[in-house]
């Protein structure tokens, strides 16, 4: 069961987040392969997949609290009658 202020949308947001861990791919990637052309292509994979993540996450959370903040809102509009 999620928390009361928290919602399933958030939760798929900080799921995008989580794929700007890119530092551990990085390290697998050098224990991984020998040929420096394909660490080095392996490394550019891995820094715009995280940066595709980082900004997909930020945009994806951005959306999602304006529009609970505008329902907050709307709340409260509606308390004052």
């Amino acid at each position: 069961k999620l928390p009361n202020d928290m919602n399933w949308k958030q939760l798929i947001g900080v799921g995008f987040l989580g794929g700007i861990g890119f530092t551990m791919s990085i390290f697998i990637t050098l224990l991984a392969f020998n040929h420096t052309e394909t660490i080095n292509t392996s490394k550019i994979a891995i820094i715009i997949t995280s940066t595709i993540a980082t900004v997909t996450g930020l945009l994806w959370l951005k959306i999602v609290l304006s529009h609970k903040e505008a329902n907050l809102k709307e709340e409260k509009k509606g308390l004052n009658y």
